[in-house]
């Protein structure tokens, strides 16, 4: 009866998998323990540059200062050309390097044909077993080759913009969740919303709000924000803007891009003799 229920067992599961078209996407791999000093950590899709120095050093200290075993686990690494990159686990392996008795690390190696494999590998394993950042998840995909994260990056450059993780500094964006939602959605819309946006923002941070809420007018309002609107925008300010969007925001008890494009309309429209619409697509 064992035998029949593990033959059974075995049987279900191939036929699940034929049925479906389950798929394998790599090949196992190899259990092992290298030196730190081999394992090289790749900064176009890990997590530690510029964006987030601080937290990650921070972070850094804190598995060094309370080394565990137990809380390493192993190191998913990937072997590619004779080098080993580091997949999963690059802050245990920098917390490694600022201890002197610790050298040898476990790790599981995979081969690997190029960098777009293995990022495609960090946001299977991360996605999968822990809450990656939307930058995170940004970064990899443009190591991946995902055509919107690229189309993204495209238009942040050429309008002069930038991410920043903490949403601080002047003309630069945190809402990268938010940019990749609107490519996938209304891209011509996210384009015009920044090039509007980009001849408004010269020494302060763009708020989620703004962009949502242009987005949202350039689709509803006749003509859309590059046309008669986009003077008005400006002259407007984004100070203004966003003080309208908030002020619709307390009135109706909620947010959302209509909301905010309501308020903020409302702030374009003062003292104006022809006022815009909404309601009237471009």
């Amino acid at each position: 009866m064992t035998e029949m229920n593990i033959a059974f067992g075995k049987e279900s599961k191939l036929s699940k998998v034929a049925r479906y078209g389950w798929i394998v996407k790599d090949r196992p791999g190899l259990q092992t323990v290298l030196s730190k000093a081999l394992l090289t950590v790749d900064p176009q899709y890990q997590r530690h540059d510029s964006l987030d120095q601080s937290i990650a050093s921070a972070k850094v200290q804190r598995i060094a200062s309370r080394w565990s075993w137990i809380a390493l686990g192993v190191i998913t690494v990937a072997e590619r050309e004779g080098s080993f990159l580091v997949i999963d686990g690059a802050n245990r392996v920098l917390a490694a390097r600022r201890r002197s008795d610790i050298d040898l690390l476990p790790c599981i190696v995979f081969q690997t044909k190029d960098a777009a494999q293995e990022a495609s590998g960090f946001l299977d394993a991360n996605t999968e077993r822990k809450p990656v950042s939307s930058v995170d998840k940004y970064k990899a995909a443009l190591v991946a080759g995902d055509q919107s994260a690229i189309n993204v990056r495209n238009r942040l450059i050429n309008h002069n913009l930038t991410l920043d993780r903490n949403g601080r500094a002047p003309r630069s964006l945190k809402s990268i969740a938010l940019l990749m939602r609107l490519e996938h959605d209304n891209p011509g819309a996210l384009e015009s919303a920044l090039s509007v946006i980009s001849k408004m923002v010269s020494d302060c941070p763009v708020r989620e709000i703004m962009i949502d809420a242009l987005v949202y007018l350039d689709l509803n309002v006749e003509g859309g924000i590059n046309g008669k609107l986009e003077k008005r925008v400006i002259a407007v300010g984004s100070d203004r803007l966003i003080l309208g969007a908030k002020r619709a925001a307390a009135y109706f008890s909620r947010g959302g891009a209509k909301v905010w494009a309501t308020g903020m309309l409302d702030e374009i429209n003062k003292n104006l003799q022809h006022k815009f619409e909404l309601g009237a697509t471009k």
